[in-house]
């Protein structure tokens, strides 16, 4: 039974985020000397390529539905240079990503997430940079968790959005507790 706190499109734009997100840690491991996984990491490279070109503000933007132009012709760039997805069907029936390129899987999973309700739930940190699925009823996250939201949401960037004062000193109150005709107990 689905968990009934969760919205919709969120799960699927959990796990694509969190792959997408993977691919810094395989660059590490790239950069260390493991080269077995050089193909997935291009390839979810491609993926972030293609999305990126259609973020506004942290999340994919689409106009009239569809995606950037800019997103499609990178998307048709990546389906032909991995020869495009070869489906298979299972035996019940059901269509399953096959042949030997792990990068044809990569694809299809985009498809999913640009065909589905999970893209509008895919984000981009404003403070980090990395993907997630926003959760939040109203669908309007901006970090992916609150240490991101604290780091950047810090004393300086305040004063720079210049927020109106919250205290009674700064909204120039400083004597609203005592009568005006009181003379001020301080020393001249």
């Amino acid at each position: 039974m689905p968990d009934p706190t969760r919205r919709p499109g969120a799960a699927r734009a959990e796990g694509f985020a969190r792959s997408l997100n993977q691919r810094a840690d395989w660059a590490r491991q790239i950069r260390e000397g493991f080269r077995g996984i050089g193909r997935m990491y291009g390839a979810w490279c491609a993926v972030h390529a293609v999305l990126s070109a259609s973020v506004e503000n942290g999340r994919i933007s689409r106009q009239n539905g569809v995606l950037s132009p800019e997103s499609v012709r990178r998307f048709r760039r990546f389906a032909v240079a991995t020869g495009g997805i070869p489906l298979d069907l299972t035996d019940i029936g059901g269509p399953i990503v096959g042949g030997e390129d792990p990068r044809a899987e990569i694809l299809y999973m985009l498809w999913e997430i640009i065909e589905s309700r999970a893209r509008d739930r895919l984000r981009v940190c404003r403070a980090c940079g990395r993907w997630f699925a926003d959760e939040m009823k109203s669908a309007r996250a901006v970090y992916c968790s609150a240490s991101c939201k604290n780091r950047s949401w810090n004393r300086p960037r305040r004063r720079a959005a210049e927020l109106p004062a919250t205290s009674s000193i700064a909204r120039g109150r400083q004597d609203s507790h005592r009568r005006r005709d009181q003379p001020s107990l301080s020393r001249r």
